[in-house]
Parts: structure tokens; sequence; C-alpha cells
């Protein structure tokens, strides 16, 4: 039994550069070595280079069978009297992260073909509102920042579009004979509840805050509120809104986004007043979680695999009953840890 380790950032890779056309030496090497599998290709930049292309998918549990598939083909070329059998490792978990998840009422929905998924969703939302002029906002907005990872598919279970959280909402309608895998009819049954995704918007600093922490939160209400108009007045902002007193609800693809407005003058006054508890409450739950999810993704791109192991941690603690003891954050620096210790 030999067994291999492939690198991560590149066992999932589709195509192979090889030599360029001009190494005469290094080409024939590598033809002599992949043989009718290598092939001259030319690039968008101009570049013509022997290359190797791998069939096998990108995604989900296929992009494991290309790591498979090269070692069986390079070894059944190179031995062929002593190799027997080459099968890839590390699928068997994998495939319970791909299924689809049911809400509370019927199968969610998939994502529909031209569709955003939830972090083109939320760039959108970014777009729109970092494009408004003075006129509709006094003060810009510089970015919207999530303080959750599930946006970037690090969560428990895929975020998945909602048929009525939509500008125009529709139901899709069920065919006569159109019957689930239970034999029951499908297709008018949906979700009974969508978990908004909150989202922090930093506002450009200004000098012109009131000092009363009422008034400056009357004045965040009065944002939001034009906000909501902006977003409701404008046909290709593609999202309904709702403005409430310390947030903004928007519905835009299928997805619920819940967005405030960060201010840290908020949180000093609160400290100045001696309301330390909801200070500290507000600075987690905007300020902190959005440090830490923007941590954790980036720290994703760096370990390919700690995505994945993310997801599984999320999984078993639910199946375990624990998600109310271990929170998502919490998970999330238990494994990040494993990985850079």
């Amino acid at each position: 039994v030999v067994g291999l380790l492939v690198r991560p950032e590149n066992a999932w890779r589709k195509v192979d550069k090889g030599p360029p056309a001009e190494d005469s030496a290094g080409g024939k090497a590598f033809r002599e070595f992949w043989g009718d599998k290598s092939e001259l290709r030319r690039f968008k930049d101009g570049s013509i280079t022997e290359t190797v292309v791998w069939t096998q998918g990108d995604s989900g549990p296929s992009r494991f069978a290309i790591s498979g598939t090269v070692a069986e083909f390079s070894l059944k070329r190179h031995l062929p009297s002593t190799l027997l059998r080459a099968a890839p490792c590390g699928t068997g978990l994998t495939p319970l992260l791909q299924g689809k998840v049911d809400g509370a009422y019927g199968p969610a929905a998939e994502i529909p073909a031209g569709g955003r998924d939830a972090f083109q969703a939320l760039e959108g939302l970014t777009k729109f509102l970092v494009d408004l002029d003075a006129d509709t906002l006094p003060l810009r907005v510089m970015s919207l920042q999530p303080t959750t990872t599930a946006l970037r598919g690090l969560g428990a279970a895929p975020l998945c579009p909602h048929s009525l959280a939509f500008r125009d909402p529709s139901l899709p309608r069920a065919g006569k004979n159109r019957k689930g895998a239970d034999g029951k009819k499908v297709g008018t049954r949906v979700c009974l509840c969508l978990p908004a995704i909150d989202a922090i918007v930093n506002l450009q600093d200004s000098g012109k805050w009131p000092e009363d922490i009422e008034a400056m939160r009357q004045l965040s209400a009065a944002v939001y509120l034009r906000m909501a108009d902006a977003f409701n007045g404008s046909k290709g902002s593609g999202a309904k809104a709702i403005a409430g007193k310390d947030h903004l609800q928007v519905l835009t693809h299928g997805f619920a986004f819940r967005l405030r407005i960060w201010n840290d003058r908020e949180v000093r006054l609160l400290r100045a007043l001696g309301r330390q508890p909801e200070a500290t409450i507000i600075e987690r739950n905007a300020f902190h979680k959005a440090q830490h999810a923007a941590s954790v993704v980036a720290t994703a791109q760096r370990f390919p695999a700690l995505g994945e192991t993310v997801r599984l941690a999320k999984r078993w603690a639910g199946s375990q009953r624990l998600s109310s003891a271990l929170s998502d954050e919490a998970l999330e620096l238990l494994v990040a840890h494993c990985f850079l210790s």
C-alpha cells in the first residue's frame, strides 16, 4: 500500500501547465511522462505551454477524484504491472455537506440560473448604498461588513434563497403530477422561517453626531428611513427594505439582510453613562463579530481544508445538541487553532 499526500492548493486543479513551447527538452520530458494526455494549448495571456487537463468536476465530492485520477493515470502508465487499484481518500464526510437542507416547512429553494448567492447579494447592496449621493443620504456609506462567516460558505448549512424574499415575490406552482421522494406533492411548500444575515454599515466619519445617546439613536433611525426610501424607490436596486428603530431589513434575491449602523461614539457615550454591559453587548455583536468573521475567512483562504472542517464541526455540535453551549465563533476559533498551532 502506497499513500500519497497532496497539496490542497494544487490537488483540485483541473488544468496543469507544463513547460513553454520553446523549451523543447522540457516539453519532451513532459510528454514522455504524460503521454497522449499532454497537449499544446494557448492561454488568454498569450502563453503556449504543454498542458494536461482533467475532466473531473472542481466542486463538491468530485474534486477529490482529480488527485486520485492523476495518481492512477501516472502509476498505470509507468508501473502497469504492479498497480492493482488507486482510490482517493478524504471524501467520506464531504458528501454530508453537499445535500439540500430542508426548512421548517418543505425543502429549501435552489439558486436559479443566473441568480446570486448570498455574498453576491450583499455586494449588490453595498454597491447601491455606496453610490447614493449626498442629497439622498447625508453621510456616505463606506462599506458593509458581514458579522457571520456563513456568508462565505462556512455555515453549518448552505444559505439558500427563499421564494418570498424578493422585491416582487411569487410562489412557484407545482405540476399536477410532481411528487417528491416520499410520494407527496411538492412545489408550493416554502420554509416558514428565514434567518436574517447580519451586517454592519460603516458610515463616513463626521463630527456632527449629537453627544446625547437617545438623539444619536433617533438620528440613526432617520438614516435607516432614508436608506429604505432609496431601496424602495429604485427599481434597479432589486430590493425591498423595511426600516426599524435600530436596524434596516432588506429582502433581495431570496435573502434577508439585517443592517445596523456601527458608531463607536455610541459605545463611548454608553460607557461614560455607566452603562457598561449595554456597551459591551453592542461592541461585541457589531464590531468584534465583524472583525472575527473577516479573520476566519482570511484563515480559510490560507488553509483550503479549514472551511469544510468548520462546517463539519458545526454540524456535529448541532447533532449533539451543543449549539447553545458552543457558539459558531467558539467553534471557528477552536478549528482555526488546530490549523494554526
